[in-house]
């Protein structure tokens, strides 16, 4: 019976070593491995409760009715198997993140395709070293100084002169004598 429960909910590996990245190449062999240890361990139980041969009891003590009291109590006992209480929910949660993934992965391949494009274009460009800022104003039109963007990068606002904190920490007195 444990056989039959498990080929139920059995976990298609190959499928799921390719969504694995590679830097956790290392936690998924291992999971597989306690997986595989747990999965040998079900499988080495029998399927239903070992028969035990009541009349050889029967024959060996002398008080019967102990062995017809175990017989009865072995007999009745029955283990149920677990009631599946996540499934349902897990379901519920991939239905509800259905959405979401598709958007990522849409907005996913719409960077790699932005990345391409920027890629070609670093390919056919004029060497960065040998651009004339005239040429990189026309390569680059969001990245080059216009007059409303007046700075390249880092783009810091400096005044001149001491911040509000360095002037009043010129004005303490020093710590020393």
């Amino acid at each position: 019976m444990s056989a039959k429960r498990i080929a139920k909910s059995g976990i298609d590996w190959a499928k799921f070593a390719k969504l694995v990245p590679e830097s956790d190449r290392a936690m998924f062999t291992a999971f597989k491995g306690k997986s595989d240890v747990y999965l040998r361990k079900v499988m080495s139980f029998p399927e239903n409760a070992p028969a035990i041969n009541w009349s050889e009891y029967r024959t060996k003590i002398v008080n019967k009715a102990v062995v017809d009291e175990l017989e009865k109590a072995y007999k009745a006992v029955s283990v149920p198997y677990p009631e599946d209480k996540w499934t349902s929910s897990v379901d519920e949660q991939e239905k509800n993140n259905e959405n979401s993934v598709a958007e990522y992965c849409e907005w996913s391949r719409s960077k790699v395709k932005e990345a391409e494009e920027m890629l070609q274009k670093f390919k056919l460009m004029i060497p960065y070293d040998r651009m004339t800022d005239e040429e990189f104003a026309q390569t680059f039109p969001d990245w080059s100084m216009t007059k409303e963007k007046n700075s390249l990068y880092p783009h810091y606002e400096f005044t001149p002169g001491m911040s509000k904190e360095e002037r009043e920490e010129a004005k303490r007195k020093p710590d020393y004598p």
